[in-house]
């Protein structure tokens, strides 16, 4: 995967389109040179790099602040690798090739760390085979290789490791410790900073995964205990209080609204339909193997129903909730990429279907759909270029053309 990103990269160069820190990517990573090499003065950083990577960030040339709207998290989380790739490059600017390649290091790092703790949650109740395979599934039949490998830098497999280690010690249980809250309050507070709108998921992660004999008051009752709020809930605002620093640095007030201007305006008539199956990024469309697993999960569901409700749940709320937003497709993207980032909860139906005498049909099935995302991933450089959310003739192109 790492010499896939590489490869990937090194026909793009730097500072241009389907580089590692272009538009959005930058926005997120800025960051790092801003508080390591320019600390927080605009007028040092080369003229004209906000445009150069794309816009995703600003520079305000009169108050001579650096301007994002991205929440810092990842950066943190890349922070290591950028250090190293500092101390590496002859270039100190935070710009030059070596940032660059840093960034895909510390991706695939991260996806090693989320498929390894969906890899030991599946291993409770499953076989090493059965475990594997479904990683592999989760991996080449989901965006989750695009966003590893050729969009390293978005928050999605960062969102992705950071909910796949939530979903393991969640389910361990181990409410009679302190280390427990304290692990849990760190991974929330974690993925909250990467991707705010994460929040309606993580609530409901928290209340139903990993539920047993004590049903979901018994649940709620151990996540109301006062160890959490001791030992949990500070560890998760220490993730907050940075953002807070760096939204009054640049705002003059303390507020986590950073999207202000980015609203729901499809409340009334949800764009539900483009966002599942539309060429301009549909859910179902790039990743097939997502609506069988569904399906799976809905067969199951009487037998695994506090597990199984939950892939089904969050589907149904992502679909609702980005067919409201005013930007329902996210512009840019493979599939619908924010999609990633809940994936870890689709690894126990693609487990359980991978037991009993279907076995071998739904591996079949499993093994069809990674092909075929695969196929796309390899396609599709950077963004859909069709006429509207519906143009079938780029998207029939997309598939048919030969691999470049």
């Amino acid at each position: 995967m790492l010499l896939f990103a590489l490869n990937r990269h090194s026909k793009t160069g730097i500072h241009q389109y389907g580089s590692e820190l272009w538009a959005d990517k930058s926005g997120y990573y800025v960051y790092l040179p801003a508080t390591f090499i320019y600390h927080w003065d605009e007028s040092k950083i080369p003229s004209g790099m906000d445009t150069l990577l794309g816009t995703g960030f600003g520079m305000d040339t009169i108050r001579h602040k650096i301007t994002t709207k991205y929440p810092y998290c990842v950066a943190l989380l890349q922070s290591p690798f950028w250090l190293v790739a500092h101390l590496l490059s002859p270039e100190k600017d935070g710009f030059s090739l070596y940032y660059y390649r840093a960034t895909n290091f510390s991706a695939v790092f991260y996806y090693l760390i989320g498929i390894g703790f969906i890899f030991f949650y599946l291993r409770r109740s499953f076989t090493k085979t059965i475990s594997a395979l479904s990683c592999m599934f989760l991996t080449f039949g989901t965006g989750l290789l695009y966003y590893t490998c050729i969009e390293g830098a978005m928050s999605h497999v960062y969102s992705f490791a950071a909910f796949a280690a939530l979903l393991y010690y969640i389910s361990i249980n181990k409410f009679d410790s302190k280390k427990y809250y304290i692990i849990i309050g760190v991974l929330s507070g974690l993925i909250f900073m990467l991707r705010p709108i994460n929040i309606i998921f993580l609530g409901l992660v928290l209340l139903i995964a990993g539920v047993g004999k004590e049903g979901i008051m018994g649940r709620l009752k151990n996540l109301l205990d006062k160890r959490m709020f001791l030992y949990g809930l500070p560890f998760a605002i220490l993730f907050i209080i940075p953002q807070l620093c760096y939204n009054y640095y640049l705002t003059g007030h303390i507020t986590l609204d950073t999207y202000s201007d980015e609203k729901f305006i499809y409340l009334s008539s949800p764009k539900i339909a483009e966002v599942a199956m539309a060429p301009c990024n549909g859910l179902f469309l790039y990743y097939p193997l997502i609506l069988f697993v569904l399906l799976i999960a809905v067969f199951k569901l009487k037998k695994h129903k506090a597990a199984l409700s939950i892939p089904i749940g969050f589907t149904l709320i992502y679909i609702f909730l980005y067919a409201s937003w005013w930007a329902y497709q996210l512009g840019c993207g493979f599939g619908h990429r924010a999609f990633v980032d809940i994936l870890p909860f689709f690894a126990l139906p693609i487990a359980l279907s991978l037991v009993g005498r279907f076995k071998y049909f739904f591996a079949g099935l499993y093994i069809l759909c990674m092909l075929y995302t695969f196929k796309l991933t390899i396609a599709l450089y950077g963004c859909y270029f069709g006429n509207g959310d519906w143009d079938w003739a780029w998207f029939s192109q997309l598939i048919t053309n030969p691999i470049n």
